[in-house]
């Protein structure tokens, strides 16, 4: 339950901050609203890039206030799982600076995602001859869609897809570093890969659960070491002190 709640707390900040994006957007572009069809090819990358720039740092911050109190569920939550709750302890400044740098990574990923599909609005405008408020009003429309739309059956908008996703990464860092930790001491952990069963589970990762019990060091046959495979997948992975010798 926890987990669902930390995950709808990110979704929250990450609309907000998709919609922020969607006006300094706009706004950028609004620059060439008398020239629209002769500059908004050629300037479009320079307005984005300019109007996006701005967002970077608090989305940072979002998602860095994610990722540290799930890399801390990860690794509490397996520690009491294998037994070894009093034996270690989380170095949180270790998390933290793992969490800012993750969240830098991962915020120019969702930029760059987003800038190639606004661009690819501009483009369709472009070509079909529309108007700079067309296009302006689909620009708009799509920014509420990252934070409302469903782009797959289990997630509910793109912010959601965002949340879901950094919440997973953050688990399995937590998990991973525990484990890390517990091997460092000389005593050998092995995992697998776990699915939800349905239907809808991808051929990549039922392979990787038909791969049974592994060694920690080795990598699935997806080669993942550990979960999300993807943004939206809903597997998980299980580890145990190795049974083998």
């Amino acid at each position: 339950m926890e987990r669902e709640r930390a995950t709808a707390r990110l979704e929250k900040q990450v609309a907000k901050w998709f919609r922020w994006q969607g006006r300094l957007v706009v706004g950028k572009l609004g620059r060439l609203r008398k020239y629209f069809t002769e500059s908004a090819g050629s300037d479009f990358d320079a307005l984005f890039d300019s109007a996006i720039k701005v967002t970077v740092r608090n989305g940072v911050e979002i998602f860095e206030a994610g990722l540290v109190p799930a890399v801390s569920r990860g690794y509490t939550l397996l520690a009491e799982e294998v037994g070894m709750q009093d034996a270690f302890k989380l170095k949180q400044p270790e998390a933290v600076k793992w969490a800012r740098t993750q969240a830098a990574k991962d915020i120019s990923l969702v930029n760059d995602t987003t800038k190639e599909t606004i661009k690819g609005i501009v483009t369709r405008g472009l070509e079909k001859g529309e108007s700079y408020d067309s296009v302006a009003r689909k620009i708009t429309k799509r920014f509420s869609e990252f934070a409302v739309g469903k782009p797959q059956e289990h997630i509910e908008s793109r912010a959601h897809l965002v949340a879901v996703n950094e919440n997973a990464v953050g688990y399995a860092h937590g998990e991973t570093t525990l484990i890390d930790e517990i091997e460092s001491t000389g005593v050998t952990m092995e995992k697998s890969w776990h699915t939800t069963g349905d239907d809808r589970v991808s051929a990549g990762c039922q392979q990787n659960a038909d791969a049974n019990w592994i060694p920690n060091d080795e990598a699935f046959p997806s080669g993942d070491m550990t979960y999300p495979r993807f943004p939206g997948c809903r597997c998980n992975v299980h580890y145990r002190v190795s049974r083998e010798g």
